[in-house]
């Protein structure tokens, strides 16, 4: 029964708690505590000690809920110690109160305080102004304001108040024990206190910050000394470190260039490229103004490039269908001719590999399903057509060129060709061969290789004619004869291949 009554008793001071519930915002309970402890202060001044208890009491109970619901809050700390010391002062007084009063009769009221000099008072007046501005500004609505800026408002707010009472204790030691002037000691300590905190962690965080800023900022330095070389200016005093003609970013791409620099652009282009997707891989975080310029500028002239590449590729397919023009115009005026059976020209091998050669420059810059790319490839391919069957009209006039190589690499280009025949005709018979171009011609070109990267390369080479006696007949075969140049600048070993064949009449191998 005495357990039951207890928990009964222990349940009724629960329910009487002023506006405490355990899922109170903790904001609300800090407030209504700090009031309440406020209103025991200005009791506790007034001598009134009851209510002050009373308050102070009230006040305890708040804070204290406050604590469970954020037991990691440091305003509530700050508050439930400030809390704690006046209801000591209080006990003590109500305490003292008791003691001196006679058995048996009434406490007296405590004795009154003796009364603070004018000059004293102003400066308790001035300094408790300032603790209030201070309180506000540490009070439940300091997550409201700038972290970085509010240990110096707290700073600049206690100022007038240390100034105030330190003049009080200097002026007017007697009265450094006065109810009136030791509460705001009190505070002014508690406040100091409070700000020393918030220094600390607010230097912490500084310290932090600064470590975070000086990586990120070696990071930036880093890539800096990557990516600016490629668009470091002569004329920025700042970029006098990154610059580097080795890396210069050239963007512009055209044939009044020679093949050597517009190689070495493209080349140039192609690491920018490479170190710009490294660095977005990368993730920097909050890069240097100057990194963040770096990168954009990298990104408009690769655009720049690619664009100049594109017009290349539409010079060179322009090139292709002119001749393209000239070729179908060509064919439409002698295969009427030719069937007819009045007298015809055949199409020049040369037009066709001049086209040929214009689609492969303009196929390397443009995408493989350019639709104008696409339409000259199919008219290309029909103008074949009817070169072939021009050709097969006039076989009986078809004969090789006449030898015209003065090289000294005749035979070394005999012996290439001979096996290219013996490879793309095994077991034909070779009648007659002849070097129909008088001198090696020297070509520099971009090829695309199988890892996607555009190389420029240079090549001699010479056309061949072969009669070839085969099962099927006589032809005569158009043959290119080539040599690559090394790296160290020596031409390689001579190649042959294939172009074209052509039927003629054995007759006509040797005239």
């Amino acid at each position: 029964m005495r357990l039951f009554a207890a928990l009964c008793i222990i349940i009724a001071s629960l329910a009487v708690l002023p506006g405490i519930s355990f899922g109170a915002d903790v904001k609300a309970l800090l407030s209504e505590a700090n009031a309440l402890f406020r209103s025991a202060d200005k009791d506790f001044m007034s001598g009134k000690m009851d209510s002050a208890w009373e308050s102070v009491t009230k006040a305890k109970e708040t804070i204290t809920a406050a604590k469970e619901a954020d037991p990691s809050n440091s305003q509530v700390t700050s508050l439930e110690k400030r809390i704690d010391q006046l209801a000591v002062k209080i006990e003590k007084r109500r305490g003292s109160s008791s003691q001196a009063a006679p058995a048996g009769k009434p406490a007296s009221p405590a004795a009154a305080p003796k009364r603070l000099p004018a000059t004293a008072g102003r400066y308790l007046m001035e300094a408790d102004r300032a603790l209030k501005r201070a309180e506000t500004i540490l009070g439940p609505d300091r997550d409201k304001q700038d972290p970085a800026r509010l240990p110096a408002r707290v700073r600049e707010a206690l100022a007038p108040a240390e100034e105030n009472l330190g003049k009080l204790l200097a002026e007017y030691p007697d009265f450094s024990d006065h109810p009136d002037v030791t509460p705001k000691v009190e505070r002014l300590e508690a406040a100091w206190k409070e700000l020393n905190a918030l220094e600390s962690a607010a230097s912490a965080s500084k310290g932090a910050e600064e470590a975070a800023r000086a990586e990120r900022e070696k990071m930036s330095g880093e890539w800096l000394k990557k990516l600016r070389p490629f668009v470091a200016s002569k004329s920025r005093m700042d970029d006098a470190p990154y610059l580097d003609p080795e890396k210069e970013m050239v963007s512009y791409a055209g044939f009044d260039i020679s093949a050597e620099e517009l190689a070495r652009r493209h080349r140039i282009h192609g690491e920018a490229a490479a170190a710009l997707e490294e660095y977005r891989n990368a993730g920097v975080k909050e890069p240097l103004e100057l990194l963040a310029e770096t990168a954009k500028e990298i990104e408009r002239r690769l655009g720049e490039f690619s664009a100049s590449l594109e017009g290349l590729g539409r010079t060179a397919l322009d090139e292709a269908k002119s001749q393209l023009e000239w070729g179908r115009a060509f064919t439409a005026e002698n295969l009427p001719k030719a069937e007819r059976g009045e007298d015809f020209n055949i199409l020049s091998r040369d037009v066709l590999l001049r086209i040929q050669n214009s689609l492969d420059q303009a196929a390397v810059f443009l995408p493989k399903d350019d639709p104008d790319l696409v339409e000259t490839r199919t008219g290309f391919a029909r103008l074949e057509e009817e070169g072939t069957l021009l050709r097969e009209k006039r076989v009986e006039k078809t004969r090789l060129l006449s030898e015209k190589f003065g090289g000294s690499e005749g035979e070394a280009i005999r012996e290439a060709v001979a096996a290219a025949i013996r490879s793309e005709h095994p077991g034909a018979e070779v009648l007659r061969v002849n070097i129909v171009s008088p001198a090696w011609k020297e070509e520099w070109r971009f090829q695309e290789g199988a890892d996607r990267v555009l190389r420029l390369t240079a090549t001699r080479q010479v056309t061949v004619q072969a009669a070839v006696k085969k099962s099927d007949g006589v032809f005569m075969l158009t043959l290119g004869a080539y040599s690559p140049k090394n790296p160290d600048w020596t031409w390689g070993p001579v190649k042959g291949y294939v172009m074209f064949s052509d039927k003629m009449l054995e007759e006509n191998v040797n005239k």
